[in-house]
């Protein structure tokens, strides 16, 4: 299913395309910038799972949005023998599984915000961190994480820290660096990636998006408590200079008015 559009990301993104597996109830998310994309990402998605899995893709459940019936994606299904079922018109939960889980997502979006302090404009970085961290999570349904189920493998949790996170990217030692110039960069935790072992942050002073593996957490300190800091020690300095340049007027203003005096004496 698709939700949005929302306002746009940092990325030009503005709608979540969800797939959910039925059996392992693994999530799995792309971001787009129309709904045309769809159809792509669709296809990307099912062969990486069969290939991943060496299980092949059965049914495909969805509404009757036309960037799920289109003559590209119909023939891909046909050629794989994918059987589609579709909800009637109006009848959402029929395809109760995926609505819910933007439910899901949307709350871990706004908490992952929240707590980091951090700009809406980051929500995309948001949902794709909730969602790696939830498919890595023990459920009840099978007494394990959608991840295990889905590969048969127990995940790597021990590279898990909070979203928006304070650290400290190491620099490449093959850059041409001084004796004196430092060794890491001030970053922030924005997620993961299926595709690597590292790990995906901005870098707080450039505020460029990097990848980098050898990184060290503060996980007791956020985006939120060094931005909002900052932004506070100037907003007390710029207090302090208005109070200042008023005390100087006002120190002007009393000695012309004793000039003022001697002269009419």
């Amino acid at each position: 299913d698709i939700s949005g559009p929302y306002s746009q990301s940092l990325s030009g993104k503005r709608y979540i395309l969800a797939i959910v597996d039925e059996y392992s109830a693994f999530i799995t998310v792309y971001f787009l910038k129309s709904k045309s994309e769809a159809p792509d990402y669709i296809m990307q998605c099912i062969t990486s799972l069969e290939t991943q899995t060496r299980q092949q893709v059965c049914v495909v459940r969805s509404d009757n949005a036309k960037e799920f019936m289109t003559k590209k994606l119909i023939a891909f299904y046909k050629e794989k023998g994918i059987k589609t079922e579709l909800t009637a018109p109006y009848c959402s939960k029929s395809n109760g599984r995926a609505e819910r889980s933007f439910r899901t997502i949307l709350d871990g979006v706004r908490t992952t915000l929240i707590a980091a302090q951090m700009p809406k404009s980051y929500w995309c970085e948001a949902a794709n961190y909730f969602v790696y961290t939830r498919n890595r999570t023990y459920i009840n349904r099978h007494g394990q994480s959608p991840s295990e189920t889905l590969t048969a493998r127990k995940p790597e949790v021990d590279k898990l820290h909070p979203f928006g996170a304070l650290c400290w990217a190491h620099i490449d030692p093959s850059q041409a660096l001084s004796k004196l110039d430092g060794r890491a960069e001030r970053c922030t935790l924005l997620g993961y990636t299926e595709t690597s072992k590292g790990f995906r942050l901005l870098n707080l002073k450039s505020k460029k998006v990097m990848f980098r593996k050898h990184v060290t957490f503060d996980d007791n300190k956020t985006y939120g408590d060094i931005i909002l800091k900052k932004d506070n020690i100037s907003d007390s300095l710029e207090r302090l200079q208005g109070e200042w340049t008023k005390d100087k007027e006002s120190s002007k203003s009393s000695v012309s008015d004793i000039d003022d005096g001697l002269s009419d004496t």
